[in-house]
């Protein structure tokens, strides 16, 4: 048997979550909402440290579960004009990000990060003077939010869970990503 990973499903949210209300927060509330994701990136941070994956030298479901929060978040903080997840707050968060990015496989599911910039940009813009519309859809959002609080990840890495190599990485590899194949 492997090692088994809890992931309560409320971080992952309150560091996005944490990061856009920075991003579209001035003053004391843009530091508090930048003290709030700091505190979620810290615990993520603890759960990789030492680590190169989630798993340990493979990807694993945590990796592709939480994949997207070092795209999302380095393109919120250019939009808010901030820093949050740097380097030297976060060494080995950082360095999973670039890791877990330079995957064939990852990298071609990502989205232009100009594309992806300019929907965050709008997004931001629409969100600082929303309608009754707007309102509605975000407190539908909440609600389903609060009701799955609650709910957790429990990932138990056994060799039935493995992603087979052969199948989640290109033979050539351009971009120098060590793969690691069974003989």
């Amino acid at each position: 048997m492997g090692q088994s990973l809890y992931i309560h499903l409320s971080e992952p949210p309150k560091c996005i979550f944490g990061v856009w209300n920075a991003c579209l927060a001035e003053g004391e509330d843009k530091e508090k909402a930048i003290a709030s994701a700091v505190e979620s990136l810290t615990f993520i941070e603890k759960l990789i440290k030492g680590k190169k994956f989630f798993g340990g030298e493979s990807i694993g479901f945590m990796d592709l579960a939480l994949g997207w929060i070092p795209l999302w978040t380095s393109v919120m903080e250019e939009v808010g004009d901030m820093k949050i997840l740097d380097e030297e707050t976060f060494p080995s968060l950082h360095e999973w990000a670039k890791s877990f990015i330079r995957v064939p496989l990852v990298k071609s599911c990502m989205p232009p990060r100009e594309e992806f910039f300019n929907y965050v940009q709008s997004t931001a813009r629409y969100v600082q003077n929303p309608s009754q519309k707007h309102y509605g859809a975000a407190k539908r959002v909440l609600r389903y939010l609060r009701g799955t609080l609650d709910y957790g990840i429990l990932y138990e890495a056994t060799e039935e869970s493995r992603l087979e190599e052969d199948e989640a990485l290109p033979e050539e590899n351009p971009e120098g990503y060590e793969i690691e194949r069974d003989t």
